[in-house]
Formats: C-alpha cells, sequence, structure tokens
C-alpha cells in the first residue's frame, strides 16, 4: 500500500507538471523564446474562493531543532513534533479528499523526475538542478585549515560528494543546511570535523513566502534571519513547476504572505511587524495586485503574537469578516491605547494615489458595509482566526476555541470544520499559515445571516 500511494504521488505530481506546461498560455511572457515552453501565470481574486492548488510542506527531522529551544526558532512553545506532523497530515487528506483541492508537497516536487517509477536515479536537467540547489545548502568551513590549496580541494571535494548522494539526501541537505568546520590533521583522513546545521524549521508556515493576487505570483523577502533562505526554495519548487513569478522583492524590501488577503475589487496588505511600508510602496509602484482599491492595515503593536494580519483579521465570505476585539476597541490587551489604522489607496490614471490616510480599520470596515465579528483575546490566542476559507461561509477553523465563538460563527451560516492543530500551533500557525493556495476557483457567494441578537458583527 505504501508503494502504490508513492507511485500515484509521482503520476500526480507529473500530470500537474505537464497541465502547467500545456495549458499555459495566458501566462505566456513575450519575452521567452519561442521554443521554450510558456509559463502558467496563476492569480487570485477572492480569498473565499476555492482553493483548487495548494502548496504545503510537512515537516520532518529539521522540526527538531526548534523544539530544543523555542525561542530562537520564533516558535511560541514546545511541541511533539510526531504528533504535529500525524495532525497535519489529516489536514491535508480533508484537503483533498472532501475539498478535492490538489496538494503539491515541497518534497515531492523538488524529487519530481529524479526517479523512474521502479526507483531508479534519473540522470537528467532535474537532478542536476537539485544538487546545485543542494550544494547553496552544504557548507565546508576550511577557515581553520591553512593553505589556499586546501580550500580548493574542499571546493572540488564537495562536488564530488554531492554527485554520489541520492536525490532525497540532497533534499534533506536542503531542509537542514549542514555545515561542516573542518580541521586538518596529520593521520588518518587528514581532516576531522565538527557540525552545525541551520535548519528550515518553519518551512511548513507556507503562507509566508509569496502573495498571489489578480495580477499573478509575487516572491516575497522574509524578514527574520533564521527564514531568510527559505525563499530560495520557493522560488526553486515554483521554476520546476513552470509557474511564473511576476516580481520579486528587492532588496530590504519585507514581504510576508500572512500579510495579504485578495477580496475581489480590493485587497488587504498588512504593514506591521514583518511587511514594511518599503516593500508596500514597492509593490504599489509595481502595480501588482490588479485591484481597484488597496487598503494597507497598519499595526501599532508589531508584537510577535499578532505578527501577520492573518493573525487578527481573516474573511469568510465578501461581507463578513472576523477581527480581534481589542482592535475594534483600540486598547490593547495590556491596557495601552493603540489604534489600528489603515491608509485607502486607489488606482488613479495607472497609478495608486492613496486617498485617505489613517482611517480606524474598523471604521472602513463598517462604512464599506462588512460584518465584523470581534474575536477574544482568549479565541484568538487559540488561532480563532487563523482559518482556511476554503468557500464562502465554509471555513477550515483551529479546535480549541469557545463555544461562544462556535456558536457566533454557526449564527451567521458559517460552515466550520473544527480541527486539531494543538502540536502545530506551539509553533505560531495554524491552518492560514499553513497554506499556500496558488490557485483558486470561485464558487457562487451564500449571504451570512444578519448579526444574531447584537453580540456579534458590530
Amino acid at each position: 500500500m505504501k508503494v502504490q500511494l508513492t507511485v500515484f504521488k509521482f503520476f500526480s505530481l507529473s500530470a500537474f507538471l505537464f497541465n502547467t506546461s500545456v495549458f499555459a498560455m495566458e501566462g505566456e511572457d513575450k519575452n521567452e523564446h519561442k521554443n521554450s515552453v510558456p509559463q502558467k501565470k496563476y492569480a487570485s481574486s477572492a480569498e473565499w474562493h476555492s482553493p483548487k492548488t495548494i502548496l504545503v510542506h510537512t515537516p520532518r527531522t529539521e522540526q527538531f531543532f526548534g523544539v530544543i529551544h523555542p525561542d530562537g526558532a520564533l516558535f511560541q512553545g514546545t511541541l511533539d513534533p510526531i504528533k504535529g506532523r500525524k495532525q497535519h497530515k489529516k489536514f491535508l487528506s480533508h484537503l483533498e479528499n472532501v475539498e478535492e483541492a490538489k496538494v503539491l508537497q515541497i518534497r515531492d516536487v523538488l524529487l519530481d523526475k529524479t526517479r523512474d517509477k521502479e526507483g531508479n536515479i534519473i540522470e537528467g536537467k532535474e537532478l542536476e538542478e537539485l544538487k546545485t540547489l543542494a550544494s547553496q545548502f552544504l557548507i565546508y568551513d576550511s577557515s581553520n585549515c591553512f593553505g589556499k590549496e586546501i580550500k580548493r580541494s574542499q571546493k572540488e571535494y564537495k562536488k564530488k560528494v554531492l554527485e554520489g548522494l541520492s536525490p532525497e539526501t540532497l533534499v534533506d541537505i536542503i531542509f537542514m543546511r549542514p555545515k561542516v568546520i573542518l580541521q586538518a590533521t596529520e593521520k588518518n583522513t587528514q581532516f576531522s570535523a565538527t557540525y552545525q546545521t541551520l535548519p528550515l524549521m518553519n518551512l511548513m508556515f507556507l503562507r509566508d513566502h509569496l502573495i498571489t493576487t489578480k495580477e499573478g505570483i509575487v516572491l516575497g523577502r522574509m524578514n527574520s534571519p533564521q527564514r531568510s533562505i527559505e525563499t530560495e526554495v520557493i522560488k526553486f519548487t515554483l521554476n520546476k513547476l513552470n509557474i511564473k513569478i511576476i516580481h520579486e522583492m528587492g532588496k530590504d524590501c519585507y514581504l510576508e504572505g500572512g500579510d495579504f488577503f485578495a477580496a475581489d475589487e480590493v485587497c488587504f496588505i498588512g504593514d506591521g511587524l514583518r511587511t514594511t511600508d518599503k516593500s508596500i510602496q514597492e509593490l504599489l509602484n509595481k502595480k501588482v495586485f490588479g485591484t481597484k482599491q488597496v487598503i494597507v492595515v497598519k499595526d501599532p503593536w508589531k508584537n510577535q503574537d499578532e505578527m501577520h494580519l492573518d493573525t487578527y483579521f481573516n474573511i469568510i465570505n465578501p461581507r463578513l469578516v472576523v477581527l480581534s476585539e481589542w482592535r475594534i476597541k483600540g486598547i490593547t490587551r495590556d491596557g495601552k491605547e493603540l489604534m489600528t489604522t489603515a491608509d485607502i489607496y486607489e488606482l488613479k490614471e495607472d497609478q495608486y494615489k492613496c486617498i485617505q490616510r489613517n482611517l480606524k480599520f474598523y471604521d472602513y470596515l463598517k462604512d464599506n458595509k462588512y460584518d465584523v465579528i470581534p474575536v477574544s483575546e482568549k479565541d484568538q490566542g487559540k488561532y480563532g482566526v487563523n482559518f482556511l476559507t476554503v468557500a464562502p461561509n465554509k471555513i477550515l477553523a483551529v479546535d480549541g476555541v469557545s463555544a461562544d465563538y462556535k456558536e457566533i460563527l454557526k449564527n451567521y451560516g458559517v460552515d466550520a470544520t473544527w480541527m486539531n492543530f494543538s502540536e502545530i500551533t506551539p509553533a505560531y500557525g495554524a491552518a492560514h499559515c499553513t497554506t499556500q493556495p496558488i490557485e483558486r476557483s470561485p464558487m457562487n457567494t451564500p449571504q451570512s445571516k444578519p448579526a444574531p441578537d447584537g453580540r456579534a458583527g458590530l
């Protein structure tokens, strides 16, 4: 059964690669060579559209190092990696089997076309490109060895070592980022070594590496040293899938996907702890959004507990959203007066111009006829905001929140499937953070119910 499952994944991914190559004329780059395969240009119009293709990563050994020192790994606390993997796989199984989404594991994409269906290694372009990527992630440090000749010889030695490794080991190198610190000796193999690793402990939070707008995919830039190299893996993955990247963020322009929501003719982007104003201005100048308006949500708190827009705001349908309660009142959980505001940009004369600054974000939502469900501090801390919308009024949500919150959502007609993320959330993320929908399909939009008894929809 295990072998059959592996073969199925191989063929389904190969079919995806075929489809992105053959049926991708809409995204063809006019500057590409006429004999090259046109790239697929994915775009997304709204958060409530049904996800059809989702990039994910189920972590393995690389997550262990975050467990033994959570703060250093950007984790919230300790977790059980084995239970976390089981929870993540159950979540992905629901996406595939119930929501009928195509789920692409980063590991599977990296390994695709490196073995045939009998398990034999395929020598060719895909394997050579994987070796090149692995070479960037494997460091030989010979600074303690005297002589330029040793350093030159180690460069060739690394190339030789990589040539002899299996595709799976090459992928492990990419996820683990090992560093071999060499010391010359006078006997045995002439070297001794100590080892360090800089693993990709947060790669499972695939939401953060890119945004998918109405214009296409923008590759982000991570605002934490622990995660800065992750976008290289995602760029490699997108290129292998033959998916077009319409823009890559410039130097010192930090953009993380948890700060972005597409919402039809408008989009929301957070200016806070991770995504910066400089990066937002770059995106506005490049006109990557494709919407009439861009709502820049300015977070004055800039706290790790609500590091991204999707930790305190989310969208259920075109007129129904959730928002952390304190951001409605403008008083933080420790009693400070801080108001979350918004700058409104509108596309005029082929450029985005700011038409209003420092409007209270909650006032913007109410002025534009959104029903706003306030989320208590406790429910926000249980990741009650970080759900994944899979259709209008239909969400995959994080269990552990209060019965009152569940009841409010139910009263609004929201179809919520409550899933266990208890061994994932200690790493600071849940359903929304761990998914990267790069293709969505519009569906009929049901109307949300009126605000129940004045308890929500403020």
